[in-house]
């Protein structure tokens, strides 16, 4: 009987855990299995500390395992918060790292056409999306120009904007998460950081979009 019951037990907890929506946090299966388990153990406990187990006997057993549930339930809580505590500072200092690369790389290319631009002197002869496509001439209103020296393909930098007189490059990332939840990107997944970089006559401006 006691093989039935373990066989059971492993059975419900698998189900269980495997249950809830695919998803990249865990917690989701975890807190499921961990539900089915305390559902399962007690159903067990019930079965077990039935007669002919004396009644003194059945208390104290019942309160031990009353008492092993509500540690183990206090660690899970404690394990649970302290783990979501480390992912949203890993997810934040992941966001930082993505900045600074997009602030270090994006206005590369826009500096030197600006460069470009003002060695030309008083008298332009080229205007500053002249000197882009003449530097970039595969770019395009949608194209990307960065090329990772990583092999990273999740940060991308699109030319969103190009006319003679003004280009804007915006950079996104796939999934590193932005300040507002809701923002929809040009590229990448809804909430995501998106940065962008206009040049113009005057110099290269730069907006943070989220």
């Amino acid at each position: 009987m006691i093989f039935l019951w373990m066989l059971g037990g492993i059975i419900v907890v698998s189900l269980a855990f495997f249950l809830p929506d695919q998803s990249i946090d865990l917690w989701q299966s975890l807190d499921a299995a961990g539900i089915a388990a305390v559902i399962y153990i007690v159903a067990l406990l019930v079965y077990i500390l039935c007669n002919p187990i004396p009644a003194k006997h059945r208390i104290i057993l019942g309160a031990v395992a009353l008492l092993s549930m509500i540690g183990l339930s206090t660690h899970w809580v404690g394990m649970y918060s302290t783990t979501h505590w480390q992912q949203k500072r890993i997810l934040e200092n992941k966001s930082l790292v993505i900045r600074g690369i997009m602030i270090s790389d994006a206005p590369i290319k826009l500096l030197s056409v600006l460069e470009e631009y003002q060695e030309q002197g008083k008298i332009k002869k080229l205007s500053p999306g002249k000197i882009f496509l003449k530097k970039y001439p595969q770019a395009h209103i949608g194209s990307n120009v960065y090329v990772s020296p990583m092999g990273d393909e999740s940060i991308k930098i699109f030319v969103t904007a190009l006319s003679d007189s003004a280009i804007v490059l915006t950079a996104s990332h796939a999934f590193a998460q932005g300040r507002t939840a809701d923002f929809l990107p040009y590229w990448g997944r809804k909430g995501t950081i998106q940065e962008r970089y206009i040049l113009t006559e005057k110099g290269v401006r730069h907006e943070s979009d989220n």
